[in-house]
């Protein structure tokens, strides 16, 4: 792993922790470091990509994320989310979990 995609690995980890301290919100890929640097080349080269074979965060906890907010806090998903309840805090470590094993890649 380059030493740009360790420091948008790294963003990515910092944005989910800031997110679990209700410190941070989610904005999607706009505040995304890995997706900023990735999301051009359609994901190809982002260290998820490479995990998951698939674009978007599909088949990640991001994607439980975005499910949980919409299906669970109807009326508030905005560009802006963040923890609303224990299960949304859960899903966000989730994250960070899934996120910190890309380390491995290095």
């Amino acid at each position: 792993m380059d030493k740009k995609t360790k420091e948008a690995l790294e963003g990515s980890i910092e944005k989910w922790k800031k997110i679990t301290k209700g410190t941070g919100v989610d904005k999607g890929p706009s505040n995304c470091p890995l997706c900023i640097l990735f999301i051009d080349l359609n994901c190809i080269g982002c260290p998820v990509y490479k995990q998951t074979l698939c674009e978007s965060c599909d088949d990640t906890p991001y994607n439980e994320w975005e499910d949980h907010i919409t299906l669970c806090h109807p009326g508030y998903y905005k560009e802006e989310n963040k923890i609303l309840c224990d299960e949304c805090k859960r899903i966000a470590l989730k994250e960070i979990k899934f996120l910190e094993s890309l380390r491995k890649g290095e």
